[in-house]
């Protein structure tokens, strides 16, 4: 025991010392605690996008069921009562991220060996994307090593409470991340022989163990329900982009950098790539131990099955495969290595390991000690929340680009108002006046709004000059830009327009023929579809911002929107060139109250055994204002 609590010891320390260089907090690292903060600041709901149905009202209070549709609000939970006593630091959710993870290296401990405990707690891939956890690595990996200390004791001592407990431990995990399902039917087809021969001599504690995980899966479950399957309905939203080559080689990659030092892992700190070398030698030392469990049999070949049906998940995927996606089979991995070499490879195959390990993560503790982060992982982010909350407390900041809004948010401990704005007409928004907030040209992640934005500016002849935040290193981050309204307030009152905001589940009630929320911030709509807007006495325009996606586009050539309100037909609108627009209509003559705006696409893309949702345009928002 002494001795596992050393493997899990040697992967919090290196965890640790990393994470706690304190570069900034990352975007996606504040995503899986956004619930932490608010159901410390507020009974309701949270107040930035989110997925429907991810969040339930109950006797007055708000509580989330996920974090995002297919990863579940676990890790919001374990993170409340360290916010509580300890604020909203970074260090706070990394230390609970990493002592979660750690779960993960005791329970390997206790399942395949001291051994492969100690291959994965080495592993630099493996304390960063738990560490900074912008992939739900850690929530996933703290419930994988429940499952395994509690099947190690059932294996330990059979009975129906322990089945129990390792079912509950499974549903757990299911809901920490959806696609632990992968894991668990590598599982089954690895263990096949005896599965199937524990639940006919063991019928009873079978039983126990599935209603465990029943139990264990409830909220997974409920979501489940009051979303209409939105876990699943998600699996049809997202596409990897790119030829099944482009993919393979994609992946191949990630898979075989994952096994020393993940891209991220490096991209912290603006550090080197892996030497070619490198790369493929530890790539296929992991192909040679999957190999040579394979042919030894017994619970060898059944790990490597079971990594091998997992991997098979990964590699054929259509939906998005990312780094973070290889990271929780490093586990499997790891216990693959640790029984698949005789000693005298195992040793200095190990030894090489061991240095390759400790020179990357090493390579990482000064790199981000040096930087404070680079790029989305900058510590300037804190730079810039202690501007906005010194010199613009209480303001809303327009924020232009991904990367800046959940991050400050948690920073902030919630006070930070923010909008993430994509969209224009930006001419409109900047004679309005306001802060807009964006990363530095060369550093953005959403090209199209921050290109139109800085040209709308330099055509006002604002002459604004933004406040600049930058790394340490003096690379510029973040700009600001502070304007002043363009519009007197009273010709802003009086052409004040309203505004449906498709982001929102109260829109809903207005809408046809539209899906649900993508990505928390668009809809996709289907071939034909409509939105019922507020009329009002006199002349009114109304206005529908719209993206057309470049593979729309590409399928199937120029789209003819046809737009008709309350049955005129109004002009439409030929759609040429992908991107972002507001289309901009006058509404015909009418009593004021409630008209309905439908429109027609002469194409889409028709539903697929890939995607069955018949798909047209992209839309976020529609607004109705007052004027010719």
């Amino acid at each position: 025991m002494i001795r596992v609590w050393g493997a899990v010891a040697i992967f919090a320390a290196s965890a640790l010392t990393l994470g706690l260089q304190l570069p900034g907090l990352q975007y996606d690292e504040a995503l899986m605690v956004l619930g932490s903060v608010q159901m410390l600041r507020s009974a309701e709901i949270l107040p930035l996008p989110q997925d429907p149905d991810t969040w339930q009202c109950v006797w007055g209070r708000c509580f989330p069921l996920m974090t995002v549709r297919y990863v579940g609000a676990l890790k919001e939970y374990l993170t409340l009562p360290a916010m509580a006593l300890f604020g909203f630091g970074p260090e706070v959710i990394r230390v609970v991220s990493v002592l979660w993870a750690s779960i993960a290296v005791w329970g390997l401990a206790r399942f395949a060996g001291l051994g492969a405990a100690l291959v994965l707690a080495v592993n630099p891939s493996f304390a960063d994307m738990t560490a900074f956890d912008n992939g739900a690595v850690a929530g996933w990996s703290g419930a994988l090593g429940l499952v395994l200390i509690s099947m190690a004791r059932y294996r330990e001592s059979p009975g129906i409470g322990r089945a129990l407990w390792a079912g509950a431990a499974v549903g757990l995990a299911v809901w920490a991340r959806a696609n632990f399902l992968w894991l668990i039917a590598g599982g089954a087809i690895g263990w096949a022989g005896p599965l199937i021969a524990w639940v006919r001599s063991r019928p009873r504690e079978a039983a126990s163990a599935a209603a465990g995980a029943l139990l264990g899966s409830v909220p997974f479950l409920i979501y489940q329900v009051v979303s209409r399957g939105g876990t699943f309905e998600a699996a049809g939203m997202f596409r990897a982009q790119g030829t099944w080559t482009e993919l393979l080689t994609a992946r191949l990659r990630m898979f075989a950098e994952a096994l020393i030092s993940n891209r991220e892992h490096r991209a912290i700190w603006d550090g080197p790539p892996m030497p070619e070398w490198q790369v493929w030698f530890w790539a296929l030392a992991a192909v040679a131990a999957l190999a040579s469990c394979l042919m030894q049999g017994g619970m060898p070949r059944r790990l490597a099955m079971t990594a091998l049906v997992f991997h098979a998940f990964l590699f054929a995927s259509s939906l998005p495969v990312a780094e973070h996606h290889f990271v929780p089979a490093l586990p499997l991995l790891a216990a693959v290595a640790a029984v698949a070499f005789p000693r005298k490879v195992a040793m200095p195959l190990g030894v090489l390991y061991l240095a390759a390990c400790g020179w990357w993560q090493w390579s990482a503790i000064r790199g981000v000690h040096a930087t404070g982060g680079t790029g989305q992982w900058s510590d300037a982010i804190v730079s810039v929340r202690d501007h906005l909350r010194s010199h613009h407390p209480g303001r809303e900041v327009r924020i232009l680009d991904w990367g800046l809004g959940n991050n400050l948010w948690v920073l902030s401990g919630g006070s930070a108002r923010i909008r993430e704005d994509f969209e224009g007409p930006w001419e409109a928004k900047i004679a309005n006046g306001g802060l807009f907030l964006t990363n530095a040209p060369g550093g953005t992640f959403f090209a199209i709004p921050n290109t139109a934005f800085r040209e709308a500016l330099a055509a006002s002849g604002a002459g604004a000059v933004p406040v600049e935040f930058r790394e340490r290193g003096g690379r510029l981050f973040a700009e600001l830009w502070d304007l002043r309204p363009a519009v007197p307030p009273s010709a802003r009152a009086a052409a004040k327009p309203w505004v449906l905001d498709l982001k929102h589940v109260a829109a809903e009630t207005r809408l046809n023929g539209f899906y649900q929320v993508d990505e928390g911030r668009f809809r996709w709509t289907m071939r034909r579809f409509s939105v019922t807007v507020p009329r009002p006495a006199g002349e009114a325009r109304i206005a529908a911002e719209i993206y057309l996606p470049p593979e729309v586009l590409a399928r199937s050539g120029p789209v003819t929107l046809s737009i008709e309100a309350g049955g005129v037909p109004l002009e439409s609108e030929r759609l040429a060139t992908a991107g972002s627009r507001a289309i901009v209509r006058k509404l015909p003559p009418g009593p004021a109250g409630e008209v309905t705006i439908r429109f027609a696409l002469d194409k889409y893309i028709p539903p697929s055994p890939a995607d069955r949702r018949e798909l047209g345009i992209v839309a976020e928002a529609f607004s109705v204002t007052p004027g010719p």
